[in-house]
């Protein structure tokens, strides 16, 4: 399973920094800007102009808490399935959030920092996300993606199957394929007019056990590559069964 991190088990980082600063044009995130390079030039430029320090943000960072339901959620599904953080957030921010969820495996970028001044950020790799997901299918893992905006999208359609985990509507428009899957099951020709109706918190995720059975349906999710047993169809093959250990497959006797 791999998820992101802010707007699906923690609160947006940049949005929690406006609030505590007062300086509004920090609210901006992938959802309102797709160009990841270009949002986060802005950002470092409005640091700058505020004098604002990368230790003025762990503060502000330290003094957050995951979103309801986050760590139980992600113990349930640590229980039964391997679980990877995949983040365009950074190591210098993210580790007061890790101890609060138990220390899940992360991947993102880092920043660069002289005497406490934020003057750029290195990306681990260009669209990590999705290579990191490309990555693990050529391993032949089965790999189900959660996240909620923009720059998750490529890894969504990279996985073999994709959520989106309550996106605003732009980032659905900029798909065109996000579902609600309890409409479809009464319409389908509506399925692809139909809106999303997001859950309360991440605890919502783990109500439907989708790690136990993935042929669950409910409104709040949209598949962008639907398993075969969801939707009827699907360009993927679902993963074959593994035998036991210890036990061999035998053709039966004619």
């Amino acid at each position: 399973m791999a998820l992101d991190m802010e707007g699906v088990l923690t609160p947006e980082i940049w949005i929690a920094v406006s609030e505590m600063t007062g300086i509004p044009e920090l609210r901006r995130t992938t959802r309102d800007e797709p160009d990841y390079d270009k949002l986060m030039k802005y950002r470092l430029n409005i640091l700058d102009q505020h004098g604002l320090k990368l230790s003025d943000l762990q503060r502000v960072i330290g003094a957050l808490r995951p979103l309801d339901g986050a760590l139980d959620f992600l113990r349930e599904l640590r229980a039964t399935s391997q679980v990877v953080i995949l983040s365009d957030t950074f190591e210098e921010f993210a580790r007061p959030l890790l101890r609060q969820l138990e220390w899940p495996t992360l991947l993102c970028h880092r920043l660069e920092v002289v005497n406490d001044r934020i003057v750029n950020y290195r990306l681990r790799i260009a669209d990590q996300k999705k290579k990191a997901v490309a990555a693990l299918r050529n391993m032949n893992y089965y790999v189900i993606a959660a996240g909620d905006s923009y720059n998750d999208t490529a890894m969504l359609k990279e996985a073999d199957v994709g959520i989106l985990f309550r996106a605003p509507g732009f980032a659905q428009a900029h798909q065109g394929s996000v579902l609600n899957p309890k409409s479809e099951a009464q319409n389908p020709k509506a399925a692809r007019n139909s809106k999303f109706e997001p859950p309360g918190n991440a605890a919502a995720l783990s109500i439907f056990g989708f790690c136990h059975s993935f042929g669950f349906r409910h409104s709040a999710f949209g598949f962008f590559n639907p398993p075969p047993w969801s939707r009827g169809r699907s360009n993927r093959a679902a993963p074959a069964p593994r035998s036991s250990p210890g036990t061999t497959s035998r053709k039966p006797r004619r």
